[in-house]
């Protein structure tokens, strides 16, 4: 690492390749909350039909 560190030509470089795929990490992540997130208000609002129905078939 001394020796990076040393080199000033290098080190933005790897400076910008570390931002780039902490940058990337985090709009994975945020992208797969969204989507579960999606998933389950769909899988909510499928379970509120069911009981709807089945309330309706059982009076």
């Amino acid at each position: 690492m001394s020796s990076i560190a040393q080199n000033p030509s290098t080190y933005p470089c790897l400076n910008l390749i570390f931002s780039n795929v902490a940058f990337m990490s985090i709009m994975l992540l945020t992208r797969e909350h969204v989507e579960s997130k999606n998933q389950l208000q769909f899988n909510t609002e499928k379970i509120k039909q069911g009981w709807s129905k089945a309330t309706f078939h059982n009076p």
